[in-house]
């Protein structure tokens, strides 16, 4: 992958960029009529399937160290504001995409003003489990699937609500998980995502897990590929890693769009 510019030395991540052969990038240069790039292969379905199931003991505990609950019941809130179909809805459909042991689902059912009908999806069995058992116990009824969200088991224009809570970072095309997203939300029906931000912690992330470095720029960039409107990020109102880790944009789906 090669990342044009105006200058004779330049590197940048192009966390923007999925048309890269399925390979996640980590570093482009170019040095005169010298081009430079380092790509990482990232993990197929079932290497990913196995570190999730793996991590799925103590993911929740990680999530409540990084103070993502209130974080994510923040971003939901702002999102929900910029969406003028929730002013008018009485009840609403969702479905929420890789959702790990269930944090974000948790989070919409306290974002939203009305009663919201929650499917989930995570091709981790392992994590689904937790999900399950945690939602359970705080009297939370979700619809579980294991399924792939670059494969959604789901008809056309079946949720008022799509979401992603750092998954798409994860796909070699976010994009085209992007637009499957689009695919199963209604016309007018939000999509929102939460994705491993471009930081020196995002490092981390990134070099353990193989994801994309991404800007806000860039994920409002996908979100716009995906052929949603009214494209804007939402910023946490706090402070600390979830804000350093973190950012999220969410759009709306065309109303003409099937």
């Amino acid at each position: 992958m090669l990342t044009p510019t105006r200058s004779t030395s330049s590197s940048a991540p192009a966390g923007g960029d999925t048309d890269n052969g399925g390979r996640i990038p980590v570093f482009a240069r170019r040095l005169g009529s010298w081009h430079l790039s380092l790509q990482r292969q990232p993990y197929d379905a079932a290497n990913l399937v196995a570190n999730y199931d793996l991590a799925a003991a103590g993911w929740h505990k990680i999530i409540d160290r990084l103070d993502y609950m209130p974080a994510y019941r923040a971003l939901l809130k702002q999102a929900l504001a910029h969406w003028p179909a929730a002013r008018s809805s009485q009840h609403l459909r969702a479905l929420d995409c890789g959702t790990g042991t269930g944090a974000l689902s948790e989070a919409l059912a306290g974002a939203c003003a009305v009663p919201v009908e929650i499917d989930a999806v995570d091709i981790s069995p392992v994590m689904l489990s937790k999900a399950g058992e945690r939602l359970r116990k705080i009297g939370l009824n979700v619809a579980l699937r294991q399924a792939d969200v670059q494969r959604l088991p789901y008809a056309n224009n079946s949720f008022d609500i799509v979401m992603a809570g750092h998954i798409l970072e994860h796909l070699p095309d976010p994009v085209a998980a992007l637009s499957e997203m689009v695919r199963v939300a209604r016309p007018g029906g939000l999509v929102f995502a939460c994705i491993t931000r471009r930081t020196l912690p995002g490092l981390w992330i990134h070099f353990l897990w193989r994801t994309h470095m991404v800007s806000p720029a860039d994920a409002e960039n996908w979100l716009h590929r995906a052929a949603l409107q009214d494209v804007t990020s939402v910023s946490p109102n706090c402070r600390g890693l979830f804000r350093q880790l973190s950012l999220a944009c969410c759009g709306v789906k065309p109303d003409n769009q099937c």
